[in-house]
């Protein structure tokens, strides 16, 4: 339950169940967002704005500002996602990639 926010308004004394529970937003709808693409020891990125909230972990479209074409990304942290075969890995396990970037 430490660094999860609750979905819901709770009442004190009532069950928390998982369900009740998420992560922390990182990524608003309209934010703009850098997203990375790591591969092979190539690091390529672009800013874009994100089409709606994602927590750490958590599949986010993001538009590419130039091109105008939606990328496939996963948050990784306030502001920064990953795209390619970084992405499983975030999506696998967000807390440990996020302190790699």
């Amino acid at each position: 339950m430490i660094g999860l926010s609750a979905r819901r308004a709770m009442r004190a004394g009532a069950p928390v169940q998982s369900r009740d529970l998420t992560a922390p937003e990182v990524i608003a709808r309209g934010d703009m967002v850098q997203v990375a693409f790591i591969s092979g020891g190539v690091r390529l990125t672009v800013t874009g704005r994100a089409t709606r909230n994602a927590a750490m972990g958590e599949p986010v479209i993001v538009t590419n500002l130039d091109s105008g074409r939606a990328i496939d990304a996963v948050a990784v942290g306030p502001g920064q996602a990953v795209a390619g075969p970084a992405a499983r890995a975030a999506r696998a396990n967000p807390q440990q990639f996020a302190a790699l970037r």
